[in-house]
């Protein structure tokens, strides 16, 4: 039987992209479908589950986000990546996928015998996430084969190195931007406070760029601003954030190298093209652990998400690619 994750990625595969409102139906059935089977499951915000699934689910490589004709979940192409980890070859199956894949597995598996090993991983389905598919196996060459099986193109170069390769930084951004002078149409509703990492009704004016969020609320959707010298322009949130940080030289990324930890502030989320990239380092979601737990002296305004396996030169290149220094911290929890 195929978890409710594993379902909603079989529908936006089989439509290969469905508009917001569809996605949040079907999100909205899969709530229904979990209370069914769980008794005195505590209420959910459609919109949490919606933006948390969203968001996990283009982290992790089975789909993208489209912003340009209105919001959309676009299924990604489905390919077999590397995993870059000592040991052992693994690989993971990422991108769109059908039910017919996944009944070949097995067979897959008993043809290889010794040399292949397939684990179906069920992940959390608080936010209904895909079962993760990962392959162990004693020689690489029998991906190709297994790609062949599945009719999935299988990526020899692990797909966290290449996905950060192309992810650009925030001067690639930063230049890419069109400014206008003079203000938005909308009245700009909160402002985003580079100490306190969240958006608040007034900052200090002396913040050379601003980001300022406006919330539509007949549509119900927010927009995001940067502010700079009597000029402003749209941007994404994300990459808002870490603009406005480089601009008050506030550094906020923490890593521990004798356990390959990388933490962030959860309220201010990697940019989507590199929160991939590091997601896809351990093929896991980050775990989020509450800031109590994480004991960093100079910092405790949210809690952190934590990610796995991530090298030391992978995360100098993401600090560099959104021009923070990478603080040095002993992520115990």
């Amino acid at each position: 039987m195929h978890s409710l994750g594993d379902q909603l990625l079989f529908i936006i595969s089989a439509k290969m992209e469905l508009p917001w409102h569809i996605f949040s139906s079907v999100l909205a059935k899969c709530i229904a479908e979990k209370r069914k089977k769980v008794p005195n499951l505590p209420p959910e915000k459609l919109r949490y589950v919606r933006y948390r699934t969203a968001r996990a689910m283009s982290s992790l490589g089975y789909c993208d986000m489209d912003y340009s004709d209105g919001l959309k979940i676009i299924a990604s192409p489905p390919v077999i990546i590397r995993l870059p980890i000592l040991g052992i070859p693994k690989f993971q199956i990422i991108g769109s996928r059908s039910p017919a894949q996944m009944t070949k597995l097995p067979s897959i598996q008993k043809n290889f015998r010794n040399h292949l090993q397939i684990q179906i991983v069920p992940m959390d389905e608080e936010i209904f996430i895909p079962s993760r598919v990962e392959l162990e196996v004693s020689e690489p060459s029998i991906i190709n084969a297994v790609g062949e099986e599945l009719g999935i193109t299988f990526q020899s170069y692990p797909g966290a190195f290449y996905g950060l390769w192309l992810s650009g930084a925030l001067q690639d951004y930063r230049l890419s931007l069109q400014w206008q002078e003079g203000n938005p149409e909308s009245s700009t509703e909160n402002f985003f406070d580079i100490e306190k990492l969240s958006f608040v009704r007034s900052i200090d004016n002396s913040q050379s760029i601003r980001l300022a969020r406006w919330i539509d609320y007949v549509r119900q959707r927010r927009h995001y601003y940067l502010f700079n010298s009597g000029k402003y322009t749209r941007v994404d949130p994300d990459w808002g954030r870490y603009l406005a940080l480089s601009a008050g030289n506030k550094k906020i990324l923490y890593f521990d190298s004798k356990r390959n930890l990388f933490a962030v502030p959860s309220l201010t989320p990697l940019p989507r093209p590199i929160e991939r990239a590091v997601t896809l380092c351990s093929g896991t979601l980050p775990l989020i652990v509450p800031r109590e737990k994480l004991l960093l002296s100079n910092y405790n305004q949210c809690d952190f998400l934590v990610y796995k396996a991530i090298s030391a030169s992978f995360a100098e290149k993401v600090a560099e690619k959104l021009e923070q220094d990478l603080q040095k911290a002993s992520l115990i929890f």
